[in-house]
């Protein structure tokens, strides 16, 4: 899905920019001792909301990578007939809705980087006024911000799960367009195709951890996956991942709204509907036995009817 409206040519830009030279997230020294590091000694409060990731200097987040998730997000959030930032029938977007939601977002970023410390936010290019600019948001601290601003404001007009489940999907939609960019994944559309799920898989979780999103991330599967899902057509895997850049805004938001940004939940769920598969959390899954420095989902796949 390619978004409509003033961003189009912006996002397309930024893609190509990312699939034609692509840069990795920077060097990064050897990881510190997660448990220390969200200790209480080491945060605010022990339950400051960025405790979790109190000392985040492991990584930077590709600033290409950054800058075209803020802009997916925004586009995402304009779409929304509740929001009303673009017309439904020429596709072009609202202006003065658009400029009325970044001054919005704007207020509560400013809110966020004062909290953190961060210091005054930096001058905005005249040309690409809505957003902060690439460099700033590759501080994993401005990006998780700024994600959260953009959430916390759309949160204030869309009060509705089903609302706000279609605003993860149409981010997801977009981030998987880009990563797929990046890595050549391309979905068959055979749901029985189970090898080739795993590699595109693999592939996309690489290129999130790549862009700086994560640290690190991996897959459990069962040891007779294979089998097991050619025989009954479901099958149910965990996903890790190692400090993602938004973890501290999703628990806030979460908290606060009752749901989060999602961006990697929704691409995963948009790479599997390319083969016919339906993949989704299951929500009753306790991940308490992992490490503390580690996020965990269970997911559930179920396959469609293989095409003829």
């Amino acid at each position: 899905m390619v978004p409509r409206g003033g961003t189009l040519l912006e996002l397309v830009a930024v893609a190509l920019a990312i699939a034609l030279g692509f840069r990795a997230a920077s060097p990064r020294p050897p990881p510190r001792d997660a448990a220390a590091a969200s200790s209480p000694e080491n945060c605010a409060t022990a339950t400051d909301w960025q405790c979790f990731s109190s000392g985040r200097r492991e990584r930077q987040v590709d600033e290409t990578f950054a800058g075209y998730v803020a802009r997916a997000s925004f586009a995402a959030i304009m779409e929304d007939p509740q929001v009303g930032g673009v017309d439904p029938n020429t596709g072009e977007t609202d202006e003065a809705v658009a400029q009325a939601f970044v001054t919005r977002v704007t207020v509560l970023y400013d809110e966020e980087r004062k909290k953190l410390g961060l210091g005054k936010a930096a001058p905005r290019d005249a040309k690409d006024a809505k957003f902060p600019p690439l460099e700033e948001l590759k501080s994993p601290e401005a990006f998780d911000a700024y994600s959260y601003a953009q959430f916390a404001a759309a949160a204030e007009t869309l009060t509705g799960g089903r609302e706000r489940r279609a605003l993860t999907e149409r981010v997801g939609k977009r981030i998987l367009l880009l990563l797929r960019q990046i890595t050549g994944v391309e979905a068959t559309g055979d749901p029985s195709d189970f090898k080739h799920m795993q590699r595109s898989l693999d592939d996309l979780l690489g290129a999130f951890a790549k862009c700086g999103y994560v640290l690190d991330s991996g897959l459990v599967w069962p040891e007779d996956a294979e089998a097991v899902y050619a025989k009954t057509r479901e099958l149910t895997f965990q996903y890790w991942m190692r400090d993602p850049v938004i973890l501290p805004s999703a628990r806030r938001l979460f908290r606060e709204q009752g749901f989060a940004q999602h961006f990697s939940s929704r691409t995963i769920e948009g790479l599997f509907a390319g083969y016919g598969v339906v993949a989704r959390e299951d929500s009753d899954f306790d991940p308490r036995e992992w490490p503390d420095d580690r996020v965990v989902e269970q997911w559930t796949l179920k396959a469609g009817p293989v095409p003829a």
